[in-house]
């Protein structure tokens, strides 16, 4: 089942080389076959994704918004 995000989040896949895209009314199964082996050949997607997954966690770590909840969180188990 396709929704209206899938093609917005193909477009960020393709343009931070995380993976490629198709078009689904236009693909045989063999054409699937050589994206995906091309995908898993080629050392640079999954160098790219190693890369993204690394700003993710540093991202996650630094998250603002999670300093605020975790002190706001400390000071009302203080207060009790």
């Amino acid at each position: 089942m396709i929704h209206y995000d899938e093609f917005g989040n193909a477009a960020r896949v393709v343009y931070h080389g995380l993976g490629a895209r198709l078009q689904l009314d236009k693909v045989s199964a063999v054409e699937l076959g050589r994206l995906i082996d091309r995908v898993l050949e080629d050392t640079s997607y999954s160098a790219r994704a190693k890369v993204m997954s690394a700003r993710l966690v540093k991202l996650e770590r630094e998250s603002p918004g999670v300093a605020v909840i975790e002190e706001t969180l400390k000071s009302r188990s203080m207060s009790h």
